[in-house]
């Protein structure tokens, strides 16, 4: 429910995204029909197992599919300097009614697979490489859930009060968009991981005063040869 109100909001606040893509705990048919009634063309996730799907009369599981699909009907893809081959089948959901099936073999050295696994898309005319990426794309929600966490404080509070914890995420999310914009306008910065960055920055011993104005920030000698400061900043010596 609290998912459904997060996606129905983004709908409300002009968010027109036409894919949503989701892990694997997700796959609940209800909760995915609700999803594509909110105005999505289509979802995209990892198929579980237990889930049967109707293909050639009969209801098969996606281990009793692969095995039916010929090496030949593998296409061998890049994405991000990476190998891949991908294979697809369409098959009959119970609730989602027409989907796509995408088998997809991650290649490592020597062509060996290091990752096997079946997407389902509920768009079965969304192209197959399409469903790949936008799978993969869905990783950098855990990339920065992790970086939030080890240096954003996002786990370092015991509240409970809604407000409370409400004004910690959020400032949680703020410290990492600044330190995702900082690095994009600071140049010697844009080798730097987010984390270095805050380090770098955001823990930089600073010297403040105080005039009519507004305070200002003093950086050292050192640190502005090095470092140097975002765009955004204004810089007098």
């Amino acid at each position: 429910a609290i998912m459904l109100q997060l996606l129905r909001r983004t709908r409300q606040a002009g968010v027109v995204a036409e894919t949503a893509t989701f892990d694997r705990w997700f796959y609940v048919p209800g909760f995915l029909r609700q999803v594509l009634a909110l105005g999505f063309a289509r979802v995209v996730l990892k198929a579980k197992r237990n889930i049967r799907y109707g293909y050639h009369g009969q209801e098969q599981t996606i281990e009793q599919l692969a095995p039916q699909i010929p090496a030949k009907r593998y296409r061998t893809k890049r994405h991000r300097g990476h190998r891949v081959k991908l294979a697809t089948l369409h098959v009959q959901h119970g609730e989602l009614g027409r989907v796509k099936l995408v088998f997809v073999k991650e290649l490592g050295a020597h062509n060996r697979i290091v990752h096997r696994y079946v997407l389902m898309c509920s768009d079965s005319h969304f192209p197959t490489d399409q469903v790949y990426r936008v799978h993969k794309l869905r990783w950098k929600i855990e990339v920065g859930y992790r970086e939030l966490r080890q240096n954003h404080g996002f786990e370092a509070y015991h509240a409970r009060n809604f407000n409370a914890n409400f004004g910690h995420i959020a400032l949680s999310f703020l410290s990492y968009l600044c330190a995702v914009v900082t690095r994009l306008l600071t140049p010697s910065l844009r080798h730097k991981t987010l984390g270095q960055i805050k380090h770098l920055v955001f823990d930089a011993l600073v010297g403040l005063e105080r005039f009519v104005e507004p305070i200002r920030v003093k950086f050292s000698a050192v640190f502005l040869r090095e470092i140097g400061l975002p765009a955004y900043c204004a810089r007098k010596l």
